[in-house]
């Protein structure tokens, strides 16, 4: 499996696991929905505990989706740099070591739109795209995550991985 598949798997399974979170939801809300049609004109005092609970799910849904929007649209300007190319992959590309990343957005662009349909969450359009990180060139956010890593490194010195 090639480095790049391997790097996006645990984003791919991220995203999977809250689609499936999200199906589950709109299951679960379609039969509290069938659950309200069936209950008697007489709702009682357990038909409007019903009501209450099936609109506390649609509620739910709805959060869980706005959720999932903003956490895409706040990565999706980082995206574009995944397969930006420069000397150093062109050269592994060409020697047949590797794959130069460019190669590979018209496939995974197809595929993260296709999962992004399914799950009802629109592609992000942000022009912003940074750029930089393949020489070295980083965000304010990166010292304070290396800071955080050389914490756990120190607190336990001669950990294995």
């Amino acid at each position: 499996m090639p480095i790049l598949q391997r790097s996006h798997a645990p984003a791919q399974q991220s995203i999977q696991a809250e689609i499936d979170r999200q199906q589950r939801d709109t299951d679960l809300d379609r039969r509290c929905q069938k659950a309200v049609v069936d209950l008697p004109p007489d709702l009682g005092h357990f038909g409007q505990a019903d009501i209450i609970q099936r609109e506390n799910l649609v509620e739910r849904a709805a959060a869980i989706g706005q959720r999932m929007q903003a956490a895409i649209d706040e990565v999706w300007p980082f995206t574009h740099e995944l397969f930006e190319s420069d000397d150093v992959t062109r050269s592994v590309a060409e020697s047949g070591i590797g794959v130069d990343p460019a190669t590979l957005r018209e496939a995974w662009e197809k595929t993260i739109g296709t999962v992004l349909q399914q799950a009802t969450l629109e592609t992000p359009t942000s022009t912003w795209k940074p750029t930089g990180g393949r020489t070295g060139v980083h965000t304010e956010a990166l010292s304070y995550l290396l800071a955080e890593m050389q914490v756990l490194h120190r607190a336990h010195s001669g950990a294995r991985w």
